[in-house]
């Protein structure tokens, strides 16, 4: 597949882990308040958390969607719970330890060198935005994908997702009471199959140059999940940020039944701030002791795992 237009225009949103043991409350798994206060301008408010049910959706085993780099997610928000929302998410590496043209020797990791211009960043983006207007994610297909850098500590990852939200009513899917309690419910996993299939965009579905490919897997496919997460909404420096807590299944042999993977996040449209603030954040989160070295690998758990 080749494209003839220019390639997307991509957001940036940063992303650090966080230190469960410092951050959360060895009881209630909540955000101890101190952590709290430094995002919440109004420190009379307490801030109440939004919570969401997630699962994926991929073949048994073998994961072929998963393998192909994309994640098909079904999400329903508590307090939002007449809708679903679906997912379809491609992910693309941004190569930072191999040479990149006109830029001469190897990159590392950029967080090793603080110092790295933006423009040697840009130029590694650019190499794989035109890999992905290749695949036919162009400037065309602005209306119907989001693209954006997904800015870790340790690593850039281009994300292109095309999200769409299926009435519960149209699908015969039960809405709790206002009043009730515990997480939202998915959707049992025949109608997920059915939703994702019925809504699968054509650059999904027909991904490789073959005819039917998405929707085929999704016939054959699981739910990996769910997980009960929750998000906490804050402000920063002038940026929203987001906090959020996915308790997942913990590995097998560690003698613990769940690990919380917690992160905060924000968004910019520009790469200099993106560099910028994730430096000043990290600065913050490391000297209370809050930070935790690595990236986010929620998705990567929730396949091995469920």
């Amino acid at each position: 597949m080749t494209s003839s237009t220019a390639p997307m225009t991509p957001d940036f949103e940063v992303k650090l882990l966080l230190n469960p043991s410092t951050v959360l409350d060895p009881t209630t798994s909540k955000p101890l308040p101190a952590f709290l206060s430094l995002f919440n301008p109004d420190s009379s408010t307490k801030p109440t958390p939004i919570q969401m049910t997630v699962a994926f959706l991929d073949t048994d085993e073998t994961q072929k969607i998963y393998q192909a780099g994309w994640s098909p997610r079904i999400r329903r928000m508590k307090d939002e719970p007449k809708k679903i929302e679906l997912t379809y998410k491609k992910r693309y590496p941004v190569p930072l330890d191999v040479p990149l043209p006109d830029v001469g020797s190897p990159l590392t990791t950029y967080n090793a060198d603080p110092n790295t211009p933006v423009s040697v960043l840009s130029t590694a983006i650019d190499s794989v935005l035109a890999q992905a207007s290749s695949d036919g994610f162009d400037a065309s297909e602005s209306g119907d994908y989001d693209a954006q850098i997904e800015w870790g500590y340790a690593k850039l990852t281009l994300s292109i997702s095309k999200k769409k939200k299926e009435k519960a009513a149209d699908w015969n899917i039960p809405v709790p009471g206002s009043g009730s309690q515990g997480p939202i419910e998915l959707p049992d996993e025949e109608t997920c199959r059915r939703m994702l299939v019925k809504t699968a965009p054509k650059t999904f579905d027909n991904w490789g140059g073959v005819k039917g490919w998405g929707t085929d897997e999704l016939s054959r496919s699981r739910i990996y999940g769910p997980v009960f997460a929750e998000r906490y909404e804050g402000v920063w420096n002038g940026l929203e940020v987001d906090i959020e807590i996915w308790p997942i299944k913990a590995a097998e042999g560690t003698g613990a039944e769940w690990e919380n993977t917690v992160e905060i996040s924000f968004k910019t449209e520009e790469i200099a701030q993106a560099k910028e603030k994730q430096g000043e954040l990290l600065a913050l989160l490391k000297e209370a002791g809050y930070w935790k070295e690595g990236d986010s690998l929620k998705t990567g758990y929730i396949m091995e795992r469920y």
